[in-house]
């Protein structure tokens, strides 16, 4: 089984103070007895990355040279890209 992890269900796995973190963890546990293979996108994953930074550094953006060129493209654009966790 495939499952789309998204940026709420990763923000709430690993934040213990999230209202939905116990939840988050047992249906986590749940997929990973399951055999689930989790997926998100590197969009996802920079959103998580921005969520968790400290706001000084929220105003640059990442340059293109420090993604990586499967999320990138030829059109230098976020989102297509799927990832396994």
């Amino acid at each position: 089984m495939r499952v789309y992890v998204d940026m709420a269900a990763l923000i709430a796995l690993v934040h213990k103070r999230d209202a939905s973190h116990a939840e988050a963890v047992t249906v986590y546990q749940r997929l990973l007895q399951e055999n689930a293979r989790f997926l998100t996108t590197y969009a996802v994953l920079l959103e998580v990355g921005n969520t968790f930074s400290k706001s000084i550094h929220k105003p640059f953006r990442v340059p293109d040279r420090f993604l990586p060129a499967t999320a990138i493209g030829q059109r230098r654009h976020m989102g297509t890209g799927w990832i396994e966790l």
